[in-house]
């Protein structure tokens, strides 16, 4: 969230994928109890295996400018590594943010150039609970 807010209005979005087995219902309490800015979907095996596959959860990959996977990392990683590597991506395309009529940047969709998913189980389980479930179509071991 603190990503999402921080660079924002230079071009980058987040999208929380969730692979809960129990879909909008689990996810739904969970957006609201950590008043998540960003979007999230929710995520099917079709979907993941169009990624090459989620093998473990989380699963984060970032998508450049030019719409290709920069960068994946399997487990958590720290907010400074992926502050890093999204400056990075932002400084090769970076332009300046809109204005809204109040003077503040204002987002604009179109404008996006840097894209973080975050393959993630959210409901209940979130906190504790480990996956390492192998996917039909994903990468081997």
């Amino acid at each position: 969230m603190e990503l999402q807010n921080k660079y924002q209005d230079r071009g980058l979005a987040v999208l929380g994928v969730s692979m809960d087995e129990d879909g909008w219902q689990a996810v739904r309490p969970f957006i609201a109890a950590h008043n998540m800015n960003y979007r999230v979907a929710i995520g099917t095996d079709q979907v993941a295996r169009l990624y090459g596959g989620i093998a473990s959860l989380p699963t984060t990959f970032i998508i450049d400018q030019e719409g290709k996977i920069a960068a994946v990392h399997i487990g958590l990683v720290s907010k400074t590594n992926y502050a890093s590597e999204i400056l990075h991506l932002l400084a090769t395309h970076d332009f300046p943010a809109p204005i809204s009529p109040l003077g503040r940047p204002k987002s604009n969709p179109s404008q996006v150039t840097v894209r973080l998913l975050c393959w993630r189980l959210l409901g209940a389980y979130a906190p504790t609970k480990s996956v390492n479930a192998r996917m039909p179509g994903g990468p081997s071991a």
